[in-house]
């Protein structure tokens, strides 16, 4: 059976679930397994920018499939907010955080393994380093130091935004900008307590621009984590790459 059959069918419901916390709201799709294998186990899948996509459904079909109850983060309160001033970073990956954290704190009595894709992966690097029921880790094209992601990356809204920023807040230079954004990030993984007793697993591109190759061998030395893989490729064609040929790499991960 090929791997396209694995993500169009599988013998898993899949529901919506959403998590609220006074005027705060989390949106989850959520996987069950008709033969559950790990009780008190959850994957939960951290998708890239512009949310949950279908490899995110396929690698969470997969899991289903392999017994393991298994969610998306699709959507939090405030997620898509867009604004020029430095401040909307501080909120970002705060709201990010608390998201995460609510799921967790709805399931106490599970253990949670996250899987995370770009930026999916940097909030799962920085709850894998807060939270101690996160016990394994996989996460697809992210790195470490953030800011320094966000001046470098040649993301393009990224880019446009750099230029803005530049316009109205009169940066010099980049070191001048990268400073800036340091002084607003609430959460650096390097500034983090490295995890102990977990297993962490990273998959890096070689010859990634978004999050620069260079901020994801950061993460992997910071952590002493296990590289899964290596694609040769950009960004996005990593992330495709990595679903289509190492499936069951990202598979045996978590379940070996």
């Amino acid at each position: 059976m090929s791997i396209f059959t694995l993500g169009l069918f599988s013998c898993a419901s899949s529901s919506e679930e959403t998590i609220k916390d006074n005027d705060f709201q989390v949106q989850l799709q959520s996987y069950k397994p008709k033969n559950l294998k790990q009780d008190k186990k959850i994957l939960l899948i951290l998708p890239p920018t512009g949310g949950m996509n279908f490899i995110d459904k396929s690698y969470a079909r997969r899991f289903a499939r392999a017994g393991i109850k298994t969610k998306i983060l699709k959507n939090w309160t405030n997620d898509n907010e867009q604004n020029i001033e430095l401040s909307i970073h501080t909120r970002f990956y705060k709201r990010a955080q608390r998201a995460i954290d609510l799921v967790l704190e709805k399931y106490p009595d599970h253990d949670f393994w996250l899987l995370g894709t770009s930026v999916g992966g940097l909030h799962g690097s920085i709850t894998t380093a807060r939270q101690p029921q996160v016990k394994k880790a996989l996460f697809i094209v992210a790195g470490a130091d953030i800011a320094s992601i966000l001046v470098n990356s040649t993301q393009e809204a990224l880019q446009t935004l750099k230029k803005l920023r530049f316009e109205k807040y009169k940066y010099i230079n980049d070191e001048e900008y990268l400073q800036a954004l340091r002084a607003v990030m609430p959460y650096e993984v390097q500034k983090l307590d490295i995890p102990k007793g977990k297993l962490l697993g990273l998959i890096i591109s070689e010859n990634d621009k978004v999050v620069p190759t260079k901020n994801q061998l950061l993460l992997e030395q910071l952590w002493n984590a296990k590289r899964v893989s290596t694609p040769n490729h950009g960004h996005t064609p990593s992330v495709v790459y990595t679903w289509l040929f190492n499936s069951n790499k990202v598979k045996n991960f978590f379940l070996k």
